[in-house]
């Protein structure tokens, strides 16, 4: 059955689950922030089930592109991004998605999208070092404020978490 170790980390997601921060109080956050029981149980620590959430919502919340990155981060309060960050990471995202899945040939829609690339349906789309560089400057400006704001906000969490566990007498030296 289950062992007494194994069900004394129900409590305890139970208590983070009941959290009030802003962040969990997203829409975003709030759909994705379950796990399915049995991966509970499965969980050698509670960082592995922080890890197993993070995940999860990552690839739930993250999909669509950089646009809807952006959208959603900023949603859940994500501030800093440059004005044309979501344009050079849409640009990448598109261009990354023709070489792989096209063999870097341009289709209908590419060239109209990037008119200042002067490129016509079927050629072969090109990086120049320039560009590769644009791109990394787009990541730098998507990565850094994405970054601060996780950042601030996990630890802010994880006290908050560890006070209520105190509170309630839960907080074991494991943890």
């Amino acid at each position: 059955m289950f062992s007494r170790e194994k069900l004394s980390w129900y409590r305890p997601i139970k208590i983070f689950r009941k959290s009030r921060k802003p962040f969990f109080k997203s829409q975003l956050v709030e759909k994705y922030r379950t796990l399915p029981f049995e991966r509970v149980f499965e969980a050698d620590s509670f960082k592995d089930l922080k890890a197993a959430l993070r995940q999860q919502w990552g690839k739930k919340t993250l999909r669509g592109g950089p646009e809807k990155w952006v959208k959603r981060l900023m949603a859940i309060g994500t501030r800093g991004f440059k004005d044309d960050c979501t344009f050079r990471m849409q640009h990448l995202w598109d261009a990354r998605n023709l070489i792989v899945h096209a063999r870097g040939i341009a289709d209908r829609i590419y060239p109209k999208k990037y008119a200042k690339l002067k490129l016509k349906p079927g050629e072969r789309v090109r990086v120049a070092a320039t560009l590769f560089r644009w791109w990394l400057d787009g990541l730098k400006d998507f990565i850094e404020p994405t970054d601060q704001f996780f950042s601030r906000y996990g630890s802010g969490l994880l006290r908050t978490y560890q006070r209520q566990l105190e509170i309630r007498g839960l907080l074991h030296t494991s943890l």
